[in-house]
């Protein structure tokens, strides 16, 4: 019970700090996508359950606060997760290989949604938007994801396995 209220407090200030803090405060576009790595770290730590909820319900708030594309981050977060579950889940690797893993799964997203930026008319190099940006967010958002995973495991504690 206390993980469901700890994840649903820290989902609602990672939204608020993707969406009011980070979007006004960042070095030339380069941030950490909170609520995102807050789904990687619940499917790390906890079950694909807990982070396909939380990257479901903080992506739909999200596209709605900032998006003009209702469920586009959403659904992308959603890939995420289950990219990461089927990378970390079935392979138990240890935190440097997870940081890598994580780290490609969040640079293959941002390059998504760099060729689904052109298919909706926009000018992108794709080039500059790997190497300036995808990297850069998807290394400190995979770094942020471990840190979580890591407090959040004392909250598994007493709970059974699945087996």
């Amino acid at each position: 019970m206390k993980k469901n209220v700890l994840l649903v407090l820290l989902a609602l200030l990672f939204v608020f700090a993707d969406t009011a803090f980070f979007s006004k405060i960042n070095l030339y576009g380069i941030r950490p996508y909170m609520a995102l790595s807050l789904a990687l770290a619940a499917t790390t730590t906890f079950s694909v359950q807990s982070g396909i909820v939380i990257a479901g319900v903080c992506g739909l708030v999200t596209d709605l606060i900032c998006n003009p594309y209702l469920g586009l981050t959403s659904a992308l977060s959603l890939l995420a997760v289950v990219l990461a579950d089927l990378f970390a889940r079935r392979s138990k690797p240890k935190k440097p290989v997870l940081f890598l893993m994580l780290s490609a799964v969040l640079t293959a997203l941002d390059m998504l949604l760099c060729l689904l930026s052109i298919i909706f008319g926009a000018s992108v190099n794709m080039i500059n938007a790997l190497l300036l940006h995808a990297l850069p967010c998807a290394a400190i958002s995979a770094g942020l994801a471990i840190l979580l995973s890591k407090l959040l495991k004392p909250l598994t504690k007493g709970q059974l396995e699945a087996a």
